[in-house]
């Protein structure tokens, strides 16, 4: 696989994605307030340019993270699986494992070692679910 082959169009897409999941997962109206119980902080981080280099930093991670999806779905081993409907599909599914695979069970180890609970595990586990799996679906759709 090299770089030429990559839609980065899709990579950037599919990295605001799942950014702006997580914005809308720890938001107020959604998980927030449970969040932030779970993490054991009195309220959220506070604004300014520590915390602009802050969001710009997850999101780099993030690109590089949408990346490195792409390399994965775009390979020619996935590329061989049949039995999805749409390309959408099939990498909404490898996005839903490696959401679930890695990044869920890392913050499950972390979590464990660091001694949070199950509440923290779950909030943070579940949105890289679903941020993984949109951006794949995502990356799929427009291989």
């Amino acid at each position: 696989m090299n770089l030429g082959s990559i839609n980065w169009l899709s990579v950037v897409l599919a990295a605001c994605a799942a950014f702006a999941i997580g914005g809308a997962w720890y938001s107020p109206m959604l998980l927030g307030r449970h969040w932030l119980e779970a993490a054991g902080l009195a309220s959220e981080p506070a604004s300014g340019p520590d915390r602009r280099n802050v969001m710009l930093c997850a999101f780099v991670a993030t690109l590089i993270m949408s990346t490195a999806m792409a390399f994965l779905i775009q390979s020619p081993t996935v590329q061989a699986q049949s039995g999805f409907h749409t390309p959408s599909q099939q990498g909404a599914f490898y996005g839903m494992w490696v959401g679930l695979g890695w990044g869920f069970f890392a913050f499950m180890v972390v979590g464990l070692v660091e001694g949070r609970g199950w509440r923290y595990i779950a909030i943070n586990g579940g949105c890289w679910i679903v941020a993984f799996t949109t951006m794949g679906g995502i990356l799929g759709a427009l291989h």
